[in-house]
């Protein structure tokens, strides 16, 4: 995990989800499919200090469900991997199903979505894509206007 993994770890913390860093999905033989360089996830009813938490807007989430974000962390141009895109491989499908959301049955429709829009929606339960980085790409900007996109993270966190 390298330092921009860790701060955006640490930024999603910071506005209230938990977070799995450095997610790597195995192949069933052995290896690695693919990574995420974190996992977070916000339930509505966090509360950490009592006083009204840390929100940030730009993640998209929503107070009555469970957010769950799946974060791309670039150091320059922000966008997403081909192979969390690419339904055809399969790798959105298979982080769902390790992560254990979503009954095995829901999951296909749940990763088409993701893999389509950026975004799903599953009972009381939200999924997103997200891109954190220096600059949004033109192709994300384009292709996933729905998946949160954040930049400047050190001037979003408090000193």
């Amino acid at each position: 995990m390298n330092d921009s993994e860790r701060l955006a770890a640490w930024y999603l913390r910071l506005t209230g989800y938990l977070t799995i860093p450095a997610f790597i999905l195995h192949r069933s033989g052995g290896g690695q499919r693919t990574e995420v360089d974190v996992i977070g996830v916000r339930f509505p009813h966090r509360d950490e200090f009592g006083v009204g938490d840390v929100d940030d807007d730009a993640l998209g989430y929503s107070r009555d469900c469970v957010h769950v974000i799946l974060a791309e962390v670039k150091l320059a141009d922000a966008q997403l991997n081909e192979t969390w895109t690419n339904a055809s491989k399969g790798n959105i499908h298979g982080i769902l199903q390790a992560i254990g959301f979503v009954p095995k049955e829901d999951v296909g429709d749940v990763a088409e979505q993701l893999c389509r829009e950026g975004r799903a929606t599953y009972r009381t339960m939200t999924f997103s894509l997200a891109a954190i980085g220096e600059t949004q790409s033109l192709s994300l900007r384009d292709q996933y206007p729905a998946v949160p996109f954040r930049s400047h993270i050190p001037e979003f966190i408090p000193a």
